[in-house]
């Protein structure tokens, strides 16, 4: 799906913190869309979460920076973490290339069944960006 010029996978699932969660197997890989990876900027720093780690949906795994903004990278799910991509750590200047290629971590699902049903797809998905792009249009510019 395209909304306004970003890119959004059907075969993902997203939350409002504009992570995205793809089914395989028995984890569930999360990364940062496309609408994050371009207002960020150029990312230039990814702390990620160390394996083994049990997390809630909604808590805090790490963060990302850039220039010119700091981000939380949040659970989109409940369970543990399996591995994590040592290298965006490492580099993570491919995220802002390829968004959904480049995962940051691998979570082994606890509450799957009822949390999944809360991401964000379709239609709701369509109605969540647009309200983030008009939150946008509405904030005035800052004095040259």
């Amino acid at each position: 799906m395209n909304i306004n010029g970003y890119d959004f996978p059907d075969e993902l699932h997203y939350d409002r913190n504009h992570q995205w969660l793809r089914l395989e197997g028995e984890l569930a890989a999360t990364g940062l869309d496309a609408y994050t990876a371009d207002q960020a900027g150029e990312i230039a720093f990814v702390d990620l979460p160390r394996p083994g780690l049990s997390v809630a949906q909604g808590q805090t795994l790490g963060s990302v920076e850039s220039g010119k903004w700091v981000g939380r990278i949040v659970a989109p799910i409940s369970g543990v973490v399996r591995q994590v991509n040592q290298a965006l750590a490492d580099d993570p200047r491919p995220i802002n290339a390829d968004p959904y290629g480049q995962w940051l971590c691998r979570i082994a699902p606890s509450a799957l069944e009822a949390e999944l049903p809360g991401l964000l797809r379709g239609p709701a998905l369509r109605d969540f960006i647009s309200a983030e792009l008009a939150r946008l249009d509405d904030c005035p510019a800052f004095p040259a």
